[in-house]
């Protein structure tokens, strides 16, 4: 699935960029859809792993580790040296910019709550929860009605790897019973219509897509899918192919949709194709090595959007261009000298 995997992260990416060089252009699938999306590969593809490498959730944990923390922690330390940089040589804050304004609001314990949980990537969807003002840190019912914690992260988007941290704590003692799946998706759509039937503000963040329990369904249902493989994978290469061609239109056309129902309906698709296009991934050229960059570009494109908005990479007049290089490129090297190297080591334990 490495070609859908880098779209997906491509569409992250124009969502976040024309905010940063206007105007608007074509989103493809979008950052909401696209990242829901992640959540279902990232289910199906947990169920697979969990099914036939692991033999407890503790060797599953220690790989999943490896998977997340080196790069992530690579492009965090990347952000915040070049933030320093510009800080001393510009006396701009660059990617630290609110932790430099709201200084003077924040203690030293305030600033530890924002600050440490960083180096991991466990609780960063709940800095969304977190509002600031002059007297300091309070619970947030609405995100964007203050100040918030999501804006200290200096590395936003990891906001969804927090969800799936969670997800992969759960995830060994559900993963194998399609009875436990079906219960918590059941669970996750009572909690969602809940919330909204509850809350006036529910389509505001961080209820409508930050909210782990009502989000937890797309996982599920990835692992779920993968559970009823035998029943919706097709035999035929053609079909399959068909299928792929499929689920990219679906995809491409979400930003062209005018209602919410479409949206369902490429999830839905994508539930039922997931083992078809985890089978015709082996028929598609450099497909691992596509898919193998969907991760460090999600995670490096917020910092090079911002290098090249502030000038501390050329843009030589075609900035949104020159980002999308720039990320595909740190994206390979973070590929061939981190993720090829630590791969070996999570190889350590599967068993065999």
């Amino acid at each position: 699935m490495g070609y859908i995997r880098l779209l997906l992260a491509i569409s992250v990416f124009q969502g976040h960029a024309w905010a940063i060089f206007p105007p608007r252009v074509y989103e493809f699938a979008g950052g909401v859809v696209s990242v829901r999306l992640f959540y279902m590969i990232s289910g199906f593809l947990i169920a697979l792993v969990f099914h036939s490498k692991y033999n407890c959730a503790k060797s599953f944990y220690k790989s999943r580790l490896l998977r997340l923390l080196p790069v992530y922690q690579i492009i965090l330390v990347l952000s915040i040296c070049v933030s320093v940089l510009s800080l001393v040589i510009k006396k701009d804050p660059f990617l630290l910019g609110y932790f430099s304004g709201y200084q003077g609001f924040l203690n030293p314990f305030e600033i530890i709550i924002l600050s440490v949980p960083q180096l991991t990537t466990l609780g960063l969807d709940l800095y969304g929860f977190i509002g600031i003002d002059q007297n300091g840190l309070f619970l947030a019912k609405q995100t964007w009605k203050h100040v918030n914690g999501y804006q200290f992260l200096v590395v936003p988007q990891a906001w969804t790897l927090g969800l799936e941290c969670w997800f992969y704590l759960l995830a060994p003692f559900v993963i194998r019973s399609k009875k436990s799946l079906i219960i918590l998706i059941l669970f996750s759509f009572f909690l969602e219509l809940l919330i909204s039937a509850s809350l006036d503000f529910s389509n505001d963040d961080p209820w409508n897509r930050r909210f782990f329990l009502s989000e937890l369904k797309y996982f599920l249902f990835g692992a779920l899918s993968f559970q009823i493989k035998s029943l919706i994978t097709v035999d035929s290469n053609k079909c399959k192919f068909a299928i792929l061609a499929s689920v990219i239109a679906a995809i491409s056309l979400i930003d062209n949709a005018t209602t919410q129902s479409y949206s369902i309906f490429v999830y839905l698709l994508f539930f039922l194709s997931l083992p078809s296009l985890l089978s015709v991934s082996s028929f598609l050229p450099f497909d691992r090595i596509i898919g193998d960059l969907s991760y460090p570009f999600y995670l490096s494109h917020w910092l090079i959007l911002h290098a090249v908005e502030n000038k501390i990479a050329p843009s030589l007049g075609s900035p949104k261009a020159l980002s999308l290089l720039y990320t595909i490129i740190l994206s390979i090297a973070l590929v061939l000298l981190v993720e090829r190297k630590i791969d070996k080591l999570r190889s350590r334990y599967a068993k065999h």
